[in-house]
């Protein structure tokens, strides 16, 4: 609702009276004549009447605008005759907009709000601070944080647009390199294209993880280890991922390996006590702190993995430094000390 000379614009539903659209003809010749008094209406005179309305009158829509009152008055006169209808109403002493003012105040605010955001994406685009990334990310802890960053990014910075992508890693790199993706959030330190450039945001130590009550032995030893039921990812027909790897590498792969589609399936298929999994701080923190699943100290498969942003030669540095910004901005508000560290739980059974 806005207010036109101190009184409150009502939202009439009458229509105007047809004597002031319908020149001569049918609908079809009526529409004809709106349409060209639409073409004829300046940009201009649409501020200067949604200022009226938001202003409260013409006299202080004409110190907002730096104008003189009758300049205003012009404005609205032209305004007036090129619609050929009323956009004024008298309510008492005060004047109320009509049905007809009533929608050109609603298209003109949003007319007006979409010229304010064109000329900042233009000026963002101008000075390098806007544009569009295509991003993509795996399945992963990764993928919390990439998603946040862009439901930022488009509160902070509208002009930035960032388009995601959600896959395998062997995709996402293969969609790198043939320029489908400019940039591509992952896990550092597997097997990577070596011709992409890149840069690590935070690097993150990865934990063993069970359902607190889930009964390992401790010290948890690579014999009682081995023996566990082992859950994670399924990256790809034939393709492992950074934590499965790891595992090999260091012969510690269990002899029953449960390989699930989703990050959240391999959480929820360990907490209700089928397995461990492995998985960094960015996947587990609401689980940690809801004890859903619990760390258990684990040294053999102790090792950090740093995340990583990788992008195609060429990417728009300015673009790329902002989407880093707001990727460091989520990760350092959102890690926290997991729970099993610092006095948290590690592992307790129900009679610790």
């Amino acid at each position: 609702m806005a207010h036109v000379a101190g009184v409150k614009v009502k939202d009439s539903r009458c229509l105007p009276s047809a004597g002031l659209l319908v020149r001569s003809g049918g609908a079809g010749q009526l529409g004809a004549q709106m349409a060209d008094a639409i073409e004829r209406l300046t940009l201009h005179q649409l501020r200067v009447f949604v200022c009226v309305v938001e202003s409260g009158g013409i006299t202080h829509a004409a110190e907002r605008l730096h104008v003189t009152q009758s300049t205003v008055s012009t404005q609205l006169a032209r305004i007036r005759r090129i619609l050929g209808v009323p956009l004024f109403r008298r309510a008492g002493q005060r004047l109320a907009l009509t049905a007809a003012g009533q929608i050109l105040y609603d298209r003109g605010q949003a007319i007006c709000r979409q010229q304010e955001r064109l000329g900042s994406d233009l000026e963002a685009l101008l000075s390098g601070a806007g544009g569009r990334l295509a991003l993509g990310v795996s399945q992963t802890g990764a993928m919390y944080a990439v998603l946040e960053a862009v439901r930022r990014g488009r509160e902070t910075v509208p002009a930035l647009r960032l388009d995601v992508t959600v896959s395998y890693a062997r995709n996402l790199f293969t969609y790198l390199l043939d320029g489908r993706l400019d940039v591509v959030v992952e896990w550092g330190g597997g097997p990577t294209p070596p011709v992409l450039p890149q840069r690590a945001l935070r690097t993150y130590p990865f934990y063993l993880l069970a359902a607190p009550w889930y009964p390992l032995p401790r010290p948890l030893t690579p014999e009682a280890f081995l023996q566990q039921s082992f859950v994670t990812m399924q990256y790809g027909p034939e393709e492992i991922g950074v934590v499965e790897w790891e595992v090999v590498r260091r012969n510690l792969r269990p002899a029953h390996v449960v390989r699930l589609p989703s990050i959240d399936a391999v959480k929820r298929w360990t907490a209700v006590g089928l397995g461990v999994t492995i998985l960094s701080p960015l996947s587990v923190q609401d689980e940690l702190a809801d004890h859903r699943l619990a760390i258990w100290p684990f040294s053999p498969l102790d090792f950090q993995r740093p995340l990583t942003l990788f992008w195609k030669p060429g990417t728009p540095e300015v673009l790329l430094n902002t989407f880093a910004e707001l990727m460091t901005t989520v990760l350092d508000e959102t890690v926290r000390t997991p729970a099993g560290e610092g006095g948290g739980r590690t592992g307790a059974s129900p009679s610790d």
